[in-house]
């Protein structure tokens, strides 16, 4: 990304598609992405695995989601640039 706030725009734009994938559909509609997915949303697609969620999207943008054993959300903007979020315990 060329500076923070678009990185920051497009973390934010996923983290509210993870919350609530618009459209949520388990069956592939003409124009959506193609490849093994689970599930299809505006604008994207899921892929669940024991412990993880991959999202993709149609801008090339993922985000990798697991649950085991704390959250973490890793996003992978189409560019490269890639931003993590952990959850920890405040004493870590």
């Amino acid at each position: 990304m060329s500076n923070h706030a678009e990185t920051a725009t497009v973390v934010a734009r996923v983290l509210n598609a993870i919350a609530s994938p618009p459209n949520l559909r388990d069956a592939r509609r003409p124009g959506d992405l193609e490849g093994e997915f689970d599930q299809w949303f505006d604008g994207g697609a899921i892929r669940t695995v024991t412990g993880t969620v991959t999202y993709a999207f149609d801008d090339g943008v993922t985000a990798l989601v697991g649950v085991l054993p704390w959250l973490f959300v890793t996003v992978t903007c189409a560019d490269g640039t890639v931003v993590s979020i952990r959850e920890k315990r405040a004493n870590e």
